[in-house]
């Protein structure tokens, strides 16, 4: 089922002989969730990767929602470590990592005009959704990821974890002391406690950007009048798209606009390396009317 709000506005704040200035927006709301999906199945991947991380539709939920590994926690949410080596370790079961679509979009224009020259712009923001970043464990792997250097590659203690009791199975005690075996390459780029837990890559999709901004300026008519060539206007302009983008600081990895299932897909919400970059584009146009 598919609910929402949308709301737009325009207004007109200053207009006269030769100004004029005109702001709008849009806000959308969205509540799109799985009522259901058959009397046997209440789970369906759109998109995923071989470790079974990627998007799905499931019954009572949001749709789409991001699906993947966790750290396993003890009942206060706390990361279980090995009393011995101090890493971690996954819960093999699938979780629900947050929902891949956003939960509202807001669209800013803003136009200005003083006689024939015209400034245009425009602006977006979209949040409440997340996004799972498969290229990141790349760069763990690789060791080129901010996150391997967090601790100088240097033995640490695993961060808000605890280990079991050996008297009291069940039980768990803060750790303070018990590092990770190795801080370096046998940790980082590991499956077992660290590129296979996907909780670890999963960043809020949120973005505020500029999509565009233009100048355009319309030559006098009185230029051209009488002229033998039949020109009866000539407007020049300088435009940008995808200019500026704030982001979440945890997302450092990609544009969250793109989605490595492609553009037409359900499959949202998911960053790889085989996906092409965001781009930027600056031109000009010349426009001559006859």
């Amino acid at each position: 089922s598919s609910k929402g709000i949308e709301a737009s506005l325009t207004v007109v704040p200053y207009k006269s002989d030769n100004w004029f200035i005109s702001l709008g927006t849009v806000y959308t709301y969205y509540d799109n969730k799985v009522v259901s999906i058959n009397e046997d199945i209440d789970k369906l991947a759109i998109a995923t990767y071989g470790s079974g991380a990627g998007a799905y539709a499931i019954a009572g939920e949001q749709f789409p929602v991001i699906m993947g590994t966790t750290y396993k926690r003890d009942p206060q949410g706390r990361v279980i470590v090995n009393a011995k080596t101090g890493y971690p370790s996954a819960n093999p079961q699938l979780s629900i990592l947050g929902r891949a679509s956003a939960k509202q979009e807001l669209g800013l224009n803003l136009e200005v005009s003083y006689r024939s020259l015209t400034f245009a712009a425009t602006a977006a923001y979209r949040g409440g959704g997340y996004m799972y970043n498969s290229l990141a464990s790349t760069y763990d792997f690789s060791g080129a990821g901010a996150n391997t250097v967090l601790y100088e590659r240097e033995r640490f203690v695993f961060p808000n974890s605890v280990y079991e009791d050996p008297t009291k199975p069940g039980t768990y005690i803060v750790n303070t002391n018990i590092t990770v075996r190795e801080g370096g390459s046998a940790y980082w780029p590991q499956s077992a406690y660290r590129s296979s837990i996907h909780e670890n890559y999963i960043t809020k999709s949120d973005f505020w950007k500029v999509r565009e901004m233009s100048l355009s300026y319309a030559l006098p008519n009185k230029w051209f009048a009488g002229g033998k060539l039949g020109v009866q206007g000539v407007n020049i302009s300088v435009q940008g798209r995808n200019l500026l983008a704030w982001l979440p600081p945890t997302q450092v990895y990609t544009d969250p606009e793109f989605s490595a299932a492609g553009a037409d897909s359900n499959g949202i919400g998911l960053a790889d390396l085989g996906q092409m970059p965001p781009s930027r584009y600056y031109g000009g146009t010349i426009t001559i009317k006859f």
